[in-house]
């Protein structure tokens, strides 16, 4: 998060209980934060809650399917967004191409779980495949990996 530049508009897809919301809102400082999640319930952070009933409009909640509200986004409007929904290769896909036409030129890409497997969970995660045909078909190249220990890795990849 380091890497990327500060400001700006830019989203998490799979918030779950906001925690990682906040290091994208401290961390990364946007102008605006979208927030994409199945079920909204589970975001807990107190911090983000409190940011979320701010007058500021700083945050913004988007609920149910992240494909189906991305595709309702303006074209051309992300800066950044970090995907962390869902790992199954059909549905990282349905998020890519929901997401692709909302980034801006020179947008950044990071998604979580960049893994073949999930060891927790005992299922095979569709993440690194989906990430692979992405960069192959169009003009997106990998930046940065950030190695986890138990291999749930996050890639960064730039539109060049």
């Amino acid at each position: 998060l380091d890497k990327v530049p500060q400001g700006g508009v830019m989203a998490e897809i799979g918030v779950d209980r906001g925690d990682f919301s906040l290091e994208l809102l401290t961390r990364c400082k946007p102008d605006k934060l979208h927030l994409f999640d199945i079920d909204i319930s589970r975001l807990v952070n107190p911090e983000i809650r409190k940011g979320l009933e701010s007058e500021t409009n700083r945050l913004k909640t988007h609920v149910g399917d992240s494909s189906t509200n991305m595709s309702k986004m303006p074209d051309a409007y992300f800066d950044m967004v970090y995907i962390d929904g869902d790992h199954d290769y059909a549905g990282v896909v349905k998020d890519i191409e929901a997401v692709l036409p909302k980034m801006k030129p020179g947008a950044i890409l990071i998604f979580n779980d960049y893994t073949v497997w999930s060891a927790t969970s005992m299922f095979h995660c569709g993440v690194a495949r989906a990430v692979h045909e992405l960069a192959l078909a169009h003009p997106w190249k990998f930046r940065y990996l950030a190695l986890q220990s138990m291999m749930y890795n996050d890639v960064m990849l730039v539109r060049e």
